[in-house]
């Protein structure tokens, strides 16, 4: 029986349920290695599987640390078969997985890669332990007999629960402990007086911060035992060497890195390329129990290993010590893929189905049009997947229209099935991570978004005389050159007063020779959203100091923020070949003339406002600096400071009266309510009997 042979009134009843009904193939791509994954067919790439099986093997054996070059056309699979591998390592308890975000600077690699490892080693699984912290109640088993409930789960997770119970009275008890493990394994002595605190919850937000090296104040890390926040990369590559140690015997850490090609900002731009390497490097040379997995495109691979390679023999030789390729999919792997995805995505389609009388299980497909899709090379799963979107779509709506002819040759181009025009779709996946980057929560801000977003920005816009490359200077995270001006931008986002005014030092005595470094001016660039408090007066003072030297401060917006790390995730996933419509990878040149000639607004008023402010201080110079500096240094124009003093007063009393607020803020109320209404990620309005306004919960969360 036949979806023909239905009768009418069936039809009628089952064929408006299809509107409805979920397109089985709407994901087309895997995002991350942690990512819930709707199919999984162990036998599509197994082989490139069971070659990181064998990887992982080797190093748990103790042949000493391995690197992957995991290869393959974009779409292939690559970020699904690490999302395997993941459920692999950890649900047969073979160690330890990370998958590290693409990085934002490679100079700050290891700081990149430590709080990545943090953050997924701290991450709780079925236990509702993280596996750091079952590693470390492990090793406390070991040290100390406790009278633990007989019954209760694993003996980690009672202990873990014990330690929680336990009164400051034995805080010292458990610091010895911790104490005599640094001892006996040559660990990191402020990474093992952190952790106690972290795992009996004494001071647990303030370790976990710590640990992922983002800066607390003095009063926390004397709490802590600490004697410094971790502020470089070799106080980062230490610590991270210190969790590495507390992996169980016999396990493995397995760092995943994705989309490497984003770290080309332009064709031949290799600075990237090779501080990763020499990262990688340092990561396998320090740690024995260590595999690196790089995921790159098979043209990519032939940069790195090519006749006028990216990066040194021997750095290629550690990178890629193990290579394992991704196969396309053939006719038969392709037919099983789409029909597993009709059986498992939607219980509604197969309802629809079996109603019409409709006994081919690749409806509202057929096996004809799947085969149609797969040339003899094969195919990539996501190009599968995107054709596969498109002509159900199709079909749905012929159906839903009764014009079950017009879709009777079911091969159709991927053009047919995708009417939407690429400048919409561009504009449509800017607005979404736009949307989920006005979500982040303040504690999450990357200082390398800045840097790497606006070296990004300024390639794509490509604006006359506007240009941007990588610095090599100390404190200096990028040179700008705007016309006849050479700008340092340094991005100084430290919470910590002591370690600002440390910086701020620093770039003092540069600004001193500035033509040694071929710099006209030095530009310090601080997130609106981080406070500079009154008692921070050698941070406000050398904030002065360079501002009449000539030097600029400015303070961009939350929605600047947003705006350039949206625009650099769409680079570096258009780079890696990640970012598709209907299937297709997006070419980057499309979407750089895209940013260039419809740059979106928030983008546009960040960039534009930027260059304007240093246009006028090239005219002005130094003297109308000086004048308009406020209490804290320099800022950008739009009440910057006037912002600053708000937040200092909300941070203390959380709610208050808008006549209040605005005297806290030393502005009138009228221009305290448009300080607010501009700036949602620091304060909220209430409307009421009287008016008050409030700390936001991002800026709560961060005090």
């Amino acid at each position: 029986m036949t979806g023909h042979a239905a009768s009418l009134g069936t039809r009628e009843k089952f064929l408006p349920l299809l509107a409805d009904a979920l397109n089985p193939f709407s994901q087309d791509r895997v995002d991350s290695a942690w990512e819930a994954v709707p199919v999984d067919l162990p036998d599509i790439n197994d082989a490139a599987f069971r070659e990181l099986l064998q990887t992982v093997d080797l190093v748990r054996r103790g042949t000493g640390s391995r690197g992957v070059l995991l290869y393959g056309e974009r779409g292939s699979g690559k970020t699904h078969l690490l999302n395997r591998l993941r459920r692999h390592v950890i649900g047969n308890g073979l160690g330890w997985f990370s998958a590290v975000p693409p990085l934002t600077l490679p100079e700050r690699f290891f700081r990149h890669v430590l709080q990545s490892v943090v953050e997924d080693l701290l991450r709780p699984g079925s236990s509702g332990l993280g596996p750091l912290e079952e590693a470390l109640c492990g090793l406390l088993l070991e040290k100390e007999t406790f009278a633990l409930p007989v019954t209760g789960g694993d003996p980690a997770q009672r202990l873990s629960g014990l330690l929680a119970q336990r009164g400051p009275q034995d805080s010292p008890t458990l610091e010895r402990w911790f104490q005599e493990i640094a001892l006996e394994r040559s660990l990191d002595p402020d990474v093992m007086s952190v952790l106690p605190h972290y795992l009996a919850r004494t001071a647990r937000f303030e370790a976990y911060s710590w640990l992922l090296g983002r800066p607390i104040s003095e009063e926390a890390l004397a709490r802590l035992g600490a004697l410094a926040n971790i502020e470089d990369e070799g106080r980062a590559r230490d610590v991270l060497r210190t969790l590495i140690r507390l992996l169980p015997s016999g396990g493995a850490l397995v760092l995943a890195f994705d989309q490497l090609e984003g770290l080309q900002v332009r064709a031949g731009d290799l600075e990237g390329l090779r501080a990763y390497a020499n990262g990688v490097t340092g990561v396998l040379a320090a740690s024995p129990n260590v595999v690196v997995v790089s995921c790159v495109q098979i043209y990519f691979l032939e940069l790195l290993r090519g006749p006028k390679a990216a990066i040194h023999a021997s750095l290629f030789d550690r990178l890629g010590q193990d290579l394992s390729g991704l196969r396309l999919l053939n006719r038969l792997e392709a037919r099983r893929l789409v029909l597993r995805r009709l059986e498992v995505r939607t219980d509604d389609l197969q309802t629809i189905r079996r109603s019409l009388g409709e006994v081919d299980p690749f409806w509202p497909l057929s096996v004809g049009a799947v085969e149609g899709m797969v040339p003899k090379p094969g195919i990539p799963v996501r190009e599968l997947l995107g054709k596969c979107r498109g002509v159900f779509e199709e079909r749905r709506r012929a159906l839903l229209s009764g014009l079950e002819a017009a879709v009777a040759p079911m091969a159709t181009t991927l053009a047919e099935a995708t009417p939407n025009p690429l400048v919409a779709s561009l504009e449509a996946a800017f607005q979404e991570t736009l949307d989920e980057e006005r979500k982040r929560p303040t504690t999450k801000l990357d200082e390398g978004v800045y840097a790497d977003g606006l070296l990004r920005l300024v390639d794509a816009l490509n604006r006359p005389g506007v240009q941007a490359e990588r610095s090599a200077i100390a404190d200096v995270d990028l040179i700008l050159q705007c016309g006849s001006e050479r700008l340092g931008v340094s991005v100084c986002h430290s919470e910590q007063m002591t370690s600002l005014a440390a910086r701020l030092r620093r770039l003092v005595e540069m600004a001193e020779a500035l033509p040694r470094h071929r710099l006209t001016r030095l530009l310090v660039l601080r997130d609106l959203r981080l406070p500079i408090s009154k008692g921070a007066r050698k941070a406000q003072g050398y904030l002065r100091e360079l501002a009449e030297k000539g030097n600029l401060f400015l303070r961009p917006s939350a929605e600047a923020y947003a705006a350039l790390s949206s625009a650099r995730r769409l680079l570096a996933s258009a780079a890696a070949g990640d970012l598709t419509l209907a299937g297709t990878p997006v070419e980057m040149s499309d979407l750089k003339s895209w940013l260039s000639k419809e740059t979106p607004a928030p983008l546009a008023t960040f960039f534009d406002g930027l260059v304007e402010t240093v246009d006028e201080v090239a005219e002005g110079g130094a003297a109308k600096l000086a004048k308009d500096v406020p209490d804290i240094g320099n800022t950008a124009p739009g009440g910057e400071a006037s912002v600053e003093r708000l937040v200092e007063y909300l941070q203390r009393v959380f709610l208050a009266t808008v006549p209040d607020a605005a005297a806290g803020a030393g502005v009138s109320s009228a221009r305290l309510l448009e300080l607010v209404f501009a700036h949602p990620g620091i304060a909220g309005f209430l409307r009421g009997a009287p008016p008050v306004v409030f700390l936001s919960p991002d800026a709560l969360e961060r005090s």
